[in-house]
């Protein structure tokens, strides 16, 4: 499967013998057969023709699903431009036509996207318009204060050809976001650098160097290295083999990932993408954003590159306090963390709030405490409530 991944793109031959039928529900579980099919397409001979068949449906599948939702997805932009409101795709939307040579290489389950803040309310009722609903449970998205209790993203979801395509809506309403107890994404500096994408249906993406942070990212930080398994990191090392040759990639990646305060999660990301894949990453990158010796050391001992293939060990539970530790730059941001979601500053207050008058400022600074740990308590709530339900329907199955 990795090799299937690796570049240049010679078929490897399978030597010896091997369990297809659980090798063929890993790659399509993983969204990761379509590359065995465009590797094999051309020596056909070299896989059992069950598998073939088997990886060949399912990229067909995927080209499919894939051209429905970029197709949607040009639509929104146009719509939005009548609005005058740019559309910035970020992952998988934007990666499928740009660093992989076929769209169909890129599993999505959904479309990332985002509009600048002060564009929010009025993009996400353009888009109830087309007749996009929300997962969750609420009445109207022209409360602002409904938006921020959702978090830094919503889900919507419409029918478009008999597809469930799904939007994942990012910001809502913020110029920077706390993607962990310390790393802060500026939403502006994303928006300021953001590059062309197809200029003619409205569609922006960031700038490589920052679509190489927020990949890093979202990997460490959201997904803890492994939900996803080797599709993070393929991700990654397609970004870096199509931009790293562009004057300045190198340095504008590290000294983002410095500003942001996600040196090590960015060096960890990198460094495991190079270990699995083979991305060419410049030593004196890694040098650079490299953690102390014994964060590697940990990391390697709780997460190895064959747990990331095989889909185990991930850094929930227990492991979760060393997760924490291992991805925060410096050890006085991790005891501060806790103060900086309590009190995150006037910058991040008049972002969350979407307000710059002094005097609102300085009572939402008062008011922030109480309603960051209302809203944590609120969701411990609910996931313990979804905890007990999924519970019940096991019991009961």
């Amino acid at each position: 499967m990795v090799a299937c991944l690796r570049l240049p793109e010679l078929p490897p031959t399978p030597a010896g013998t091997l369990d297809w039928p659980t090798l063929t529900d890993r790659l399509i579980g993983d969204g990761l057969a379509p590359h065995v099919y465009r590797r094999y397409r051309e020596q056909p001979d070299l896989l059992p023709a069950g598998v073939l068949n088997s990886v060949k449906r399912n990229y067909y599948q995927n080209a499919s699903a894939n051209h429905i939702r970029l197709q949607e997805l040009r639509q929104i932009g146009q719509a939005l431009h009548e609005a005058g409101i740019r559309l910035l795709v970020l992952k998988g939307g934007a990666l499928a036509t740009t660093v992989f040579p076929d769209p169909a290489l890129r599993f999505m389950g959904d479309l990332d996207v985002a509009v600048p803040p002060a564009h929010s309310a009025a993009a996400l009722r353009l888009l109830q318009a087309r007749g996009y609903l929300l997962h969750d449970d609420i009445a109207s998205l022209d409360d602002p204060a409904l938006l921020r209790e959702q978090g830094w993203h919503l889900r919507l979801t419409r029918t478009v050809w008999g597809k469930q395509v799904e939007l994942e809506f990012h910001w809502p309403m913020r110029e920077q976001v706390l993607v962990s107890q310390v790393a802060t994404l500026d939403v502006r500096r994303m928006w300021q650098t953001a590059a062309a994408l197809d200029e003619s249906a409205n569609l922006w993406q960031p700038a490589p160097p920052l679509m190489l942070l927020h990949l890093c990212l979202h990997t460490g930080l959201q997904h803890r290295f492994n939900d996803l398994g080797l599709r993070h990191y393929l991700d990654i090392d397609r970004v870096v083999r199509h931009y790293q040759a562009r004057p300045g990639f190198w340095p504008t990646v590290v000294q983002e990932a410095q500003a942001t305060r996600a040196s090590h999660v960015t060096y960890f990301c990198l460094m495991l993408a190079t270990e699995l894949l083979g991305t060419p990453i410049p030593a004196g990158v890694l040098d650079t954003l490299r953690p102390p010796a014994w964060k590697i050391r940990q990391l390697n001992r709780l997460l190895r590159p064959d747990d990331i293939i095989n889909r185990r060990r991930a850094l929930y539970d227990r492991r979760r306090w060393w997760w924490r530790l291992l991805t925060t730059d410096r050890l006085a941001d991790l005891l501060l963390g806790p103060w900086q979601v309590l009190f995150p500053g006037r910058d991040f207050l008049a972002s969350y709030y979407h307000t710059q008058a002094g005097w609102r400022l300085a009572a939402y600074a008062c008011w922030h405490p109480f309603h960051a740990l209302a809203r944590a308590a609120r969701r411990r709530l609910q996931n313990a409530q979804s905890l007990l339900k999924r519970r019940g329907h096991l019991q009961r199955g």
